[in-house]
């Protein structure tokens, strides 16, 4: 391979196992950090969420904030609000933060 990159194989079962591993950290932080009860959905949307934006980002938005204070829909308008790379506003990350929204408050999980 070019650059000196090896590409691994796994079975599906060990893509199972390393993908659980990665998201440990993520449910773990999510069943520390958030207080009020979610739906499977909410729970999905937001591990997206904390996997792409990361863990310290989490712990200290508004996001949390305003989900923990029981005002679900506020939290879930937030998920706009991280729509950012570099500064600049990322037509990606737009759509990225409008399925998650829409899994938090729908339980509709999109196909990209």
């Amino acid at each position: 391979m070019p650059n000196g990159i090896t590409i691994q194989s796994l079975t599906l079962d060990q893509g199972k196992a390393q993908l659980a591993q990665d998201l440990l950290p993520v449910t773990n932080a999510i069943n520390a950090n958030v207080v009020v009860a979610l739906s499977q959905f909410q729970f999905d949307a937001l591990a997206i969420f904390i996997y792409n934006v990361g863990l310290c980002a989490f712990r200290s938005s508004t996001l949390l904030r305003e989900l923990n204070a029981g005002d679900y829909a506020g939290g879930a308008a937030q998920f706009a609000a991280w729509n950012k790379a570099g500064g600049v506003v990322s037509p990606g990350l737009v759509h990225r933060r409008a399925a998650e929204c829409s899994l938090f408050q729908c339980g509709q999980y999109t196909q990209n």
